[in-house]
């Protein structure tokens, strides 16, 4: 059994001191290209149907469909890679040129995948449970009590001061009083005496 057991710990301590190999890939940089066509493509259509719309040619049902749709399924997809589909992005040959091909097809305007998708399949599963469950929750919704805010202050409970006659009376005031006139110097030296004498006591 000794000699098993040596044998599984050797295996398993150079299986660790092995290093990590990217899976093989096509692209000079994939991780780079598939950033820029999951971001920076879809980005560039976007802002050039914005500048269409300033022109007069609106936005249209199928434009607002292809970018919800592609920016929900891209948010999905980043949040699998980050806790479940980790090993597919490091160890899987191939996986982030599917990755880059399946986000173009998403949003090229010749295929508009992300449009098919909604047509296709989520559409008529999203009516389905519209249709059971709407109604219900807007009524829930409607029953809710939601805290009252705080009431804006009126006009009795706040005081509004003359300023100018404050400043007219501290004036006066301090003209009836003999105003001060030492020096910080001179505050210090009669400080200085007086922690002597709290020191002696």
């Amino acid at each position: 059994a000794l000699p098993i057991c040596s044998l599984i710990a050797d295996t398993l301590f150079q299986a660790t001191q092995a290093p990590l190999t990217m899976p093989v890939s096509v692209l000079p940089i994939p991780q780079t290209l598939t950033s820029l066509v999951q971001f920076g493509y879809p980005a560039v259509l976007f802002m050039e149907k914005a500048k269409t719309a300033k022109t007069g040619e609106p936005l249209t049902d199928e434009d607002y469909i292809l970018f919800t749709v592609y920016l929900v399924i891209s948010a999905v997809i980043m949040f699998l890679e980050s806790t479940v589909l980790w090993v597919a992005v490091d160890y899987c040959p191939l996986y982030l040129e599917a990755k880059l091909l399946f986000f173009l097809w998403l949003v090229y305007p010749d295929h508009k995948g992300a449009c098919w998708l909604w047509y296709k399949h989520i559409q008529p599963l999203h009516k389905k449970l519209d249709d059971q469950f709407y109604d219900k929750l807007m009524s829930a919704l409607q029953k809710a009590h939601l805290p009252d805010l705080p009431k804006p202050a009126t006009e009795d409970s706040t005081q509004v001061s003359d300023k100018q006659k404050v400043i007219e009376e501290l004036l006066t005031a301090k003209k009836g009083s003999a105003p001060s006139a030492k020096t910080d110097k001179e505050d210090k030296e009669s400080e200085e005496p007086e922690k002597e004498n709290a020191r002696a006591n």
